[in-house]
């Protein structure tokens, strides 16, 4: 096509500048190097971006010169705010635009106000014909979540910044990139251009020297032919020495400034890191755990002394949470299965029409998936993630969905179905099909069984009033309450904590050191924490009891059938290298057949 994309806005301010300065960043744009490779060479580069200058008045239709623009337009992009959804002409074109080239290449760009006041009708909602249950053909209106980006602000100068990220957002929706990762990209390249700039300075400097040298070289050649001159010798000798002190500042200044450079890069990859755990933790919330390894293992290093990508904490601990260690006796992730074909997809998932009656007592919602427990228990899944143990000869109905999961799902399920032992999901924004199963602890696990009175006894000891200080039992870290729910750790004497801890269970009891390294286990709350050699915490352990160092273990209880105690038993503690083995091994094993 002509134009890479055509802009589309009201002749009022600040739609104008938004429009033009819009123009401008996109006509300077280039894809960084690292991403070429996948596009021909006439796309590195956002070439020609279509702005018409001219205001139409009412009398006027679109002109010839327009309508060309528009159809010869791979985009349209429009700048969107409350003055936007009155202009007649606007309206036009984003419609006549749609209808050429569908919704999916229409960009929005949000100037002022909110996107139901600003945003198209026809980017809000679409029109979807449905067949209703008396079998007739109706249309209703469906919500859509259009491709938009933000550079609202006070003033133009607020709009500058917004714009900027603005761009590398269209950019990415035109290329069909991850705006991370393209953003991501963008700042490399940018550090090293700056690196780059800094090189050519050395390299001026190195030869700045050089003719220092050669001149200090020529000073003393002379010096012999002038021995008459020694004032003139020692006037030239402080110009030296001078000069020398000047390429000496030179050298420091050029060494400070790559050190900024080496940080603020440094700094980029911690917090893009933090971003991606924080991602993570939301794709484990929606049950996509293989999304959540998947990303994780982008940004961790290999080993925590690769000095390629900086090891962060966060990224530690929530790839322990996705990859279910110190969790058992519920259901965690297994697999991923390829979503079944249509012919098979009704024998996959099985009937379920005999349970809606349940429905009525689900407060809205809905049931998407059964299986058989037991003899006399039926599994109900809602579409909620909600577990419900069906009794049909007792008419009972209870629900389980707490015990089942160590998270509460916030993506709603489509499809389920209980079998031979495993659960198999389908989530709402998921295109496989998610395998759980039940992980237990195994016999040579279990170390032995404990009484409620033993239990009792052993936490009767913690933080207090009357004991306002623990310390770990190598006597180099000392833990004190900060709040009802927190502690402070720190170190040795120190007055300033290292980190502070929050658990809503509360209540500390004690800390170990973990044998033969220099990380610790603290007991708080009904839970279990691993600190790493800095105190942060890389691990939480569910139902911890306590560190044995014989075995380099944790030691978990679990109550048994009857009631009457606990059963205890063992885990490994999983280094740093061993989670990265775990979830190579995920992502390799990660698919599996229908059977």
């Amino acid at each position: 096509m002509k134009y890479n994309a055509f802009i589309s806005y009201r002749h009022t301010e600040p739609d104008m500048y938004v429009a033009k300065r819009l123009q401008q960043k996109l006509e300077h744009f280039k894809l960084p190097k690292s991403l070429r490779k996948n596009f021909p060479k006439e796309r590195w580069r956002i070439t020609r971006v279509f702005r018409d200058q001219d205001e139409l008045s009412l009398a006027d239709s679109l002109s010839e010169e327009l309508e060309e623009a528009l159809k010869d337009s791979e985009y349209l992009i429009a700048i969107c705010s409350p003055r936007y959804k009155e202009s007649e002409w606007c309206t036009k074109e984003i419609e006549d635009y749609k209808k050429m080239y569908g919704l999916e290449k229409i960009l929005l760009v949000l100037v002022e106000g909110e996107p139901e006041t600003a945003f198209p009708e026809n980017q809000l909602y679409r029109d979807k014909t449905v067949t209703d249950e008396t079998g007739n053909t109706v249309t209703v209106r469906e919500e859509i979540e259009p491709l938009a980006a933000d550079v609202r602000g006070t003033d133009n100068r607020a709009r500058n910044k917004m714009i900027d990220e603005a761009v590398v957002r269209l950019a990415a929706m035109m290329y069909g990139l991850d705006y991370d990762e393209l953003r991501r990209r963008h700042r490399e390249q940018r550090i090293r251009r700056i690196a780059g700039i800094a090189s050519i300075c050395s390299f001026i400097f190195f030869i700045f020297g050089l003719i220092c040298f050669s001149l200090f070289m020529r000073i003393n050649s002379l010096k012999n032919e002038l021995e008459d001159s020694n004032e003139n010798l020692k006037v030239l000798n402080k110009q030296i020495l001078e000069n020398d002190e000047e390429i000496k500042s030179q050298n420091q200044k050029l060494t400070e400034y790559s050190q900024k450079i080496e940080n603020l890069y440094e700094q980029e990859q911690i917090k893009h890191a933090e971003s991606v755990a924080d991602n993570a933790d939301a794709y484990i919330k929606a049950g996509r755990y293989y999304e959540a390894v998947e990303a994780l293992m982008k940004v961790m290093p290999k080993t925590k002394d690769d000095k390629e990508k900086p090891y962060i904490p966060k990224t530690e601990y929530t790839l322990t949470n996705a990859l279910f260690e110190y969790d058992f006796n519920v259901y965690v992730f297994d697999s991923i299965l390829p979503l079944p074909d249509e012919f098979e997809y009704d024998e996959f998932w099985g009937s379920i029409e005999e349970y809606r009656f349940l429905e009525r007592y689900l407060a809205g919602d809905i049931v998407v998936g059964a299986g058989q427990i037991s003899e006399d228990i039926i599994l109900i899944i809602t579409n909620t993630a909600d577990f419900f143990w069906y009794n049909p000869k007792e008419y009972t109905f209870f629900n389980y969905t707490i015990s089942w999961f160590n998270t509460e799902f916030t993506d709603n399920i489509n499809r389920a179905v209980y079998r031979d032992g495993k659960l198999y999901i389908h989530f709402d924004k998921n295109d496989y099909v998610s395998c759980f199963v039940m992980k237990k602890r195994t016999d040579d696990q279990y170390v032995y069984d404990m009484s409620k009175d033993e239990s009792s006894k052993l936490r009767t000891k913690g933080l207090s009033e009357d004991n306002p200080v623990l310390w770990s039992d190598d006597g180099k870290v000392r833990i004190e309450y900060t709040s009802k729910r927190a502690v402070s750790i720190f170190r040795g004497n120190e007055e300033n904590p290292v980190n502070t801890l929050y658990d809503h269970k509360g209540h500390c009891y004690g800390i170990k050191k973990l044998n033969g390294t220099d990380y610790y286990a603290i007991t708080f709350g009904y839970n279990g924490y691993i600190l790493n050699e800095n105190l942060e915490e890389i691990a939480r352990v569910e139902n911890y009891y306590d560190y044995s160092p014989e075995d380099n273990c944790v030691l978990q209880y679990m109550e048994k059938s009857d009631g009457t105690g606990y059963a205890v038993y063992r885990y490994p503690f999983k280094s740093y290298d061993e989670l990265i083995a775990e979830a190579e091994k995920m992502l390799e094993t990660k698919n599996m057949k229908i059977q």
